[in-house]
């Protein structure tokens, strides 16, 4: 899912994500690993657009918490009874999903939405990226 917002900042190109980038066999020695080829999939007005709303998710909308990331783009997202709560967001270089939940059906508690929950971690997350 963060994958498929790569498109928004990029301009319509979508790049596929992982997160290999070295792999070495017994030896030490280096094995090449294959990347995919970017590709064209929406165009660069319609992304320009998918940014302008996302930036309102932040400015005015469900991710007020996430706000103070120049140029940030995001959406959140809630399950049925709070079982989930996610926030993907972005800026012109950094892509990142944040996910909160269990990994047996039980809920995060009343109120633990995206905006609520997941957000705040994802700003925390990208204020130490710009700042290490």
């Amino acid at each position: 899912m963060t994958g498929a917002y790569t498109i928004f900042p990029s301009q319509g190109i979508y790049h596929e994500p992982f997160a290999i980038t070295r792999i070495q066999d017994r030896f030490g020695h280096s094995v090449p690993w294959k990347k995919t080829s970017p590709h064209k999939v929406i165009r660069p007005d319609t992304a320009r657009t998918m940014t302008a709303i996302l930036q309102e998710v932040i400015n005015r909308g469900t991710g007020r918490l996430a706000r103070g990331i120049p140029g940030a783009a995001g959406k959140t997202g809630t399950s049925d009874r709070n079982m989930d709560a996610w926030f993907i967001g972005y800026t012109e270089d950094v892509t990142a999903g944040v996910w909160l939940g269990h990994d047996r059906s039980s809920s995060l508690g009343r109120g633990e939405t995206g905006g609520r929950a997941a957000a705040p971690v994802w700003k925390t997350f990208m204020q130490q990226k710009r700042n290490p």
